[in-house]
């Protein structure tokens, strides 16, 4: 099966978590910011329309205190989105590699964090038939 990496610099800019104290229009346009930026790199790199996949994202982190499983989930939650498609200005909306991130979709695994000084996400998509 094909498979891709796709690797963010996140120098503190992780995608925002249950526990983060945003403001609504603050966590909606990171959220925003982090669907648009996963989308053009998936585009970037070529990945053609999937009809499953296996999807797995890791946080590697310079934290010292470890994320608990929830607050991975919730800053996992629009990388997976983002695969499915983006809104752009003018409510324009921009199908992704999948047709949703459903079990039927997307086999995704938990995501991980890995604490090991630098601060960036890796999302690995692998082609399942």
């Amino acid at each position: 099966m094909t498979r891709w990496l796709l690797t963010f610099d996140v120098p503190g800019l992780f995608p925002p978590g249950p526990n983060d104290r945003l403001h609504f229009i603050a966590r909606g346009k990171r959220v925003r910011e982090w669907r648009t930026r996963v989308y053009a790199a998936a585009a970037e790199a070529g990945i053609p329309k999937l009809g499953r996949a296996r999807v797995a994202i890791t946080f590697h982190t310079a934290r010292g205190r470890a994320m608990d499983r929830d607050n991975l989930e919730g800053r996992a939650k629009p990388l997976y989105d983002s695969l499915v498609g983006c809104w752009v200005p003018g409510h324009v909306f921009l199908p992704g590699i999948l047709a949703d991130d459903d079990a039927a979709h997307m086999d995704r695994s938990e995501p991980i964090e890995v604490r090991d000084g630098t601060e960036r996400i890796d999302i690995s998509i692998e082609a399942v038939a």
